[in-house]
């Protein structure tokens, strides 16, 4: 008798262990960084849509996403393409964002208004600085990323953390820099006398900014195709404020505001799909552009890491 009531606690103690406070284990994790990245996959959070079996949506920081893929953690996700090329256990579905990058200064007119001064770069050693220094490039504009005065004759890239800027621009410790929307815009409604000075995807051109990819092996084609139709869907302006914020990893603080989430500023964006196994030459090319520029910026991908 004893050992049959024994053997019912190890039994109910066991079931209260994988439930935890009443809640089971969902069998997939996806995780997107806040932002545009986000609204890439808002179909998809809507309906908290399965990949295989329940599966459990986190929006985080752009600081945590690539940790969520280094430890294997995330089945699948969002994350900015250099990044993605790296993690070499997951293979790349699609590219989700073309570009949302913004020039912005309390001054000046256009980007030769740069020249001579500093511009404070996010994400400076990933996809945004990368693409502001290809950018500069094609315009003839010559930088350096040291702490030196600039000449007359170029502009100094200094790496900035987005929740900073509205603070610096408010105190007149930063005349420029490069945003990414939707802080664009959140931050000209914080500082009335900012303005957008360049539009960077317009002076460089379509770039892959963004990656979906699933870790390899984990799910069919069958599956991944499933989840390319239910991504393609669109999905109101006015819901993706309350699907996004609904999602939102303990913390985090989104860029999004619910009367500042417009369909201009969606726009702004850039969000599309594009089947990376379809367009390799296009990802390809602009993975050579950023290793020429930085060695340790991506890692060159095989024909394996693109899921077909």
């Amino acid at each position: 008798m004893k050992k049959i009531v024994a053997v019912s606690i190890a039994i109910v103690l066991s079931v209260f262990a994988l439930v935890g406070c009443g809640k089971v284990e969902k069998s997939v994790l996806f995780v997107v960084p806040d932002g545009a990245p986000a609204l890439s996959v808002a179909s998809l959070m809507m309906d908290e849509y399965e990949l295989d079996g329940e599966t459990d949506y986190k929006v985080v920081s752009s600081e945590d996403i690539g940790n969520y893929f280094a430890t294997k953690r995330a089945d699948a996700g969002v994350l900015p393409l250099n990044l993605a090329t790296k993690m070499t256990d997951y293979q790349i579905v699609s590219i989700n964002t073309f570009g949302n990058l913004y020039i912005v200064g309390t001054s000046g007119q256009d980007i030769t208004s740069l020249k001579g001064n500093t511009l404070h770069v996010i994400n400076l050693n990933n996809v945004v600085g990368l693409t502001v220094r290809l950018m500069l490039n094609k315009c003839g504009i010559d930088y350096t990323m040291n702490d030196l005065q600039a000449s007359s004759n170029n502009v100094v890239l200094k790496g900035a953390n987005a929740s900073d800027l509205a603070g610096a621009f408010s105190a007149g410790k930063v005349e420029f820099a490069v945003v990414a929307e939707p802080m664009c815009s959140k931050l000209m409604k914080i500082n009335t006398n900012l303005k957008i000075l360049a539009d960077v995807q317009e002076l460089y051109g379509k770039y892959p900014q963004s990656a979906m990819v699933v870790k390899k092996g984990r799910f069919t084609t069958a599956q991944i195709n499933g989840v390319i139709a239910k991504m393609k869907q669109k999905v109101s302006v006015t819901d993706t404020f309350e699907i996004v914020t609904a999602h939102l990893e303990r913390g985090v603080v989104s860029a999004f505001t619910k009367d500042g989430l417009t369909a201009e500023v969606v726009a702004r964006c850039n969000v599309g799909f594009m089947r990376a196994s379809e367009n390799k030459d296009f990802i390809n090319d602009y993975i050579d552009k950023i290793i020429a520029l930085q060695e340790n910026a991506a890692q060159k991908l095989t024909d394996d890491r693109f899921f077909v």
